[in-house]
């Protein structure tokens, strides 16, 4: 029986095919299409915005949260931010077939490790609809097909934006494509013999739901509880302007911080400071019973956090803290409340970092900085296909090398494994200075 050419098997097959495709071509031509999908922003904008405003004005309707709204938007920053996100990916060197290792078994018997791409790549994205980008440009540079399923609010803006992107693609357009229907995912993340890598974008409970429900590997984030640490040695502005940034200038963020920890001595020259500030910008502080108390004496008054505030990513601009007694409680602390995404510790005092960054196991640990650098852009990875808590494949904020694997080229003449066996040949295992042209 033939199946519906906008069937979800032939939307994969197709990808397939043009993964295959754009694995094999040229690292020019794959340039001239991420040059195309730059001047196709650049030149539509306004219609990306249009249909922005239409998702907008929907997602306003129904009362959504004001941090989906946040992240919903699409405006002149957001389209400046992806271009140049293109911009730094066009500027890197190829990525495919690089070599990796390369060693001479013996005279004539040379092995490459080389890199290569994934193949077809599942994401499932909540609200951000510059995900779309992101994730397709890293997937011409890297010669990887994608198939792409975004939240229903931003619909209208996912579909013209993936329309920019086939466009870009032209003759490689069954690389990229979109699913709208919730029920899409189901199928999709049962076809685990033709889709190689599931990366959830969103909320703990769709990143749960992916990994309960597929065989497919999967790279992803189950929350982002980021926390600072306020050290007795931290230097007073520092510790005002990292916090104020961490919390306020993207609340809606993964990066943004959750919990702030202090230490017991810091709070008279430090934490009030940063309680006013956080407070000035509309910050709903929950303390500890210590943080409670201290602010009551320092005459300013915060709310009570509940147990389980420890463990929340907040994504809004509410901020959990608790006072502590040493670097090594905080470094307990986050470990065992923390999500393993990015944490940071403000201090001067050289050892007490050493401490924080050696013992904090999370993906991304910052010293006297804010825990939003924490991004793929801002890495210098040109985008980034999400941030991954995990330890196996990828960890930190994922770019190119995220989408890539590797393959062993062996190249030989004529040799068989029998006289190494019998002590007739040996292996050499001599490091090799060049790699293998696959030109």
């Amino acid at each position: 029986m033939t199946q519906p050419e906008n069937s979800i098997p032939v939307m994969v097959k197709k990808a397939r095919n043009g993964y295959v495709r754009l694995s094999s071509a040229k690292h020019e031509e794959r340039i001239a299409i991420l040059a195309r999908l730059k001047q196709g922003l650049l030149v539509k904008k306004d219609q990306v915005f249009e249909a922005n405003k239409t998702d907008s004005e929907k997602a306003a309707s129904k009362k959504l949260s004001g941090p989906l709204l946040q992240r919903l938007k699409i405006d002149e920053n957001k389209i400046n931010s992806l271009v140049a996100g293109i911009d730094e990916l066009i500027a890197k060197e190829d990525s495919i077939l690089q070599a990796l290792e390369s060693t001479q078994l013996d005279s004539g018997l040379d092995l490459y490790k080389v890199s290569v791409p994934i193949g077809v790549i599942l994401v499932i994205f909540e609200a951000r609809p510059d995900v779309v980008v992101q994730i397709a440009s890293l997937a011409i540079k890297s010669g990887n097909a994608v198939i792409l399923k975004g939240g229903s609010e931003a619909e209208e803006t996912n579909r013209k934006l993936v329309e920019i992107v086939k466009d870009a693609l032209g003759d490689f357009r069954d690389a990229v494509d979109i699913v709208f229907e919730r029920e899409d995912i189901a199928v999709l993340l049962k076809m685990d013999k033709e889709i190689d890598l599931v990366i959830p974008r969103g909320s703990y409970e769709l990143v749960k739901y992916v990994l309960g429900n597929t065989n497919i590997p999967v790279i992803g984030h189950t929350a982002g509880i980021c926390s600072i640490y306020l050290d007795v040695d931290a230097n007073r502005e520092t510790a005002v302007s990292v916090v104020i940034d961490a919390k306020t200038q993207y609340s809606g963020a993964c990066n943004s911080v959750e919990t702030l920890l202090v230490h017991k001595d810091a709070c008279e020259r430090v934490l009030v400071p940063v309680l006013k500030e956080l407070q000035g910008h509309g910050v709903d502080v929950r303390g500890c019973a210590r943080a409670v108390a201290f602010a009551e004496k320092s005459g300013m008054k915060i709310s009570k956090a509940k147990a389980d505030d420890f463990d929340t990513e907040f994504s809004d601009l509410v901020l959990a803290a608790k006072i502590v007694d040493s670097v090594e409680d905080a470094v307990e602390h986050i470990n065992t409340h923390g999500s393993h995404h990015t944490d940071s510790v403000i201090t001067t005092n050289r050892a007490c970092a050493m401490i924080f960054l050696k013992g904090v196991d999370s993906a991304c640990v910052f010293w006297n900085a804010s825990t939003r650098f924490s991004d793929g852009y801002r890495f210098g990875k040109g985008a980034e296909i999400g941030i991954s808590t995990g330890k196996i494949h990828a960890r930190g904020p994922v770019g190119i090398e995220g989408m890539l694997t590797y393959k062993y080229i062996l190249v030989g003449q004529g040799q068989t494994v029998e006289p190494y066996v019998t002590g007739k040949a040996t292996f050499t295992h001599k490091k090799l200075e060049s790699g293998l042209t696959l030109d």
